[in-house]
């Protein structure tokens, strides 16, 4: 763990953010690094949103979501136990939370969104 992660995880457990307190919580626990799927899989993912929301802009259906749920989302992904703070990533299905969490089209690989 680098010395600014344990800087930024020491902030957010006096945070008044209950997911980050949680968060930071849990990852200062870990001792081993969080595994991805192989990279292969990873890009299979992202096609797939990339497809997903191409096919909601032809039916006219929404592309993203309200910055409320956005917030909501990342909240729910900042909390799991999937959660990667090093690479604002999750392990699980290897997005970029910032992004998925904004696409209307997206779900929770686990399903906690």
């Amino acid at each position: 763990m680098t010395p600014e992660l344990k800087t930024m995880l020491s902030e957010w457990l006096t945070s008044d953010d209950e997911a980050k307190r949680h968060h930071a919580q849990w990852r200062l626990s870990q001792s081993n690094p969080l595994e991805y799927p192989p990279l292969f899989q990873q890009a299979v993912n992202a096609a797939r949103a990339v497809g997903s929301v191409v096919s909601a802009a032809v039916h006219g259906e929404p592309i993203t979501v309200p910055q409320e749920e956005q917030d909501r989302r990342l909240a729910i992904c900042h909390s799991c136990e999937f959660w990667d703070a090093k690479q604002s990533r999750c392990s699980k299905c290897g997005c970029f939370g910032q992004w998925k969490t904004w696409l209307a089209s997206q779900k929770c690989p686990v399903g906690k969104w």
